[in-house]
């Protein structure tokens, strides 16, 4: 993530990896339209998400098991609608007092939450 939060180009970064090479020419196409502070709120929700990734293949190799309360913490991070939402604001430059508003942030967890609790019930349908 840091190479996203620095202005050096895309094209002098020495990339091996295939999916980074994806990664790393959309986010030359996206910065395009989007504004600055689009930008760092896509970095950020980004950064969070794959915090939680890593977090979550830890707990997987030490065979840990949340409590509920945590689990859903962790759900609502991992399964990646925060990134979904920063990248429908790239092209917009939505000021921050907005975005952090309390009726905004409680649509926004309803919304991951539903989206938490479709995903689950799709994984046990076909059971």
């Amino acid at each position: 993530m840091d190479w996203r939060r620095n202005s050096a180009p895309v094209s002098t970064l020495r990339i091996s990896n295939t999916r980074l090479m994806t990664t790393d020419r959309f986010w030359e196409r996206a910065i395009i339209h989007a504004s600055a502070q689009s930008q760092k709120r896509f970095i950020a929700t980004f950064q969070e998400y794959m915090e939680a990734m890593v977090q979550e293949a830890i707990d997987r190799s030490g065979r840990r098991i949340r409590d509920i309360q945590s689990y859903i913490d962790m759900r609502r991070s991992t399964i990646g609608i925060k990134p979904c939402f920063a990248l429908l604001e790239l092209g917009l430059d939505i000021p921050c007092g907005v975005l952090s508003c309390q009726a905004i942030r409680d649509m926004e967890t309803a919304s991951t939450d539903m989206t938490c609790l479709t995903n689950v019930s799709n994984c046990f349908r076909g059971l």
